[in-house]
């Protein structure tokens, strides 16, 4: 079902328009969205101060190269952190709307084939948009409009 499918069938106004190769993002709209690095890292952090999202000990919350067996994992089979978000360090990084111009977004989290450093909470690297991996997802928010 596409975006604009979903957002009439739940009732919301869509967030993105596309225009060739050009997405802008309307602020004002109250559907679906990709959350921006701020966002991400505040839900990650759950106003703790862990350099993991919801424990200092990598092993408690996420998957990485050293735990993973190199392979992605079902999600919530790990702790969440304090917000009861789950997977928000590691198993797979994920795409945030923040971008540096070109054809690259940030990513955010780390993931199954990252070591323990690369998925601390403060830890966000840039992407081509079109790459694609089992190492990368996106974890969806609601905007409530302006």
């Amino acid at each position: 079902m596409s975006q604009a499918l979903v957002h009439k069938y739940l009732g919301y106004e869509p967030v993105y328009t596309r225009d060739g190769s050009s997405v802008t993002w309307n602020e004002n709209a109250n559907g679906f969205r990709l959350p921006t690095v701020e966002e991400w890292q505040y839900a990650a952090k759950g106003g703790q101060k862990f350099k993991y999202s919801g424990s200092d000990n990598l092993d408690e919350v996420g998957w990485c190269y050293d735990n993973s067996g190199k392979k992605p994992h079902p999600v919530a089979q790990k702790n969440p952190n304090i917000y009861g978000l789950y997977d928000m360090s590691s198993n797979v990084c994920e795409w945030c709307w923040d971008s540096l111009g070109g054809n690259g977004h940030y990513t955010c989290g780390g993931s199954w084939y990252d070591y323990s450093g690369s998925c601390e909470v403060g830890n966000g690297r840039w992407n081509i948009a079109y790459g694609r991996g089992d190492g990368r997802g996106f974890r969806i928010v609601r905007s409530t409009g302006k």
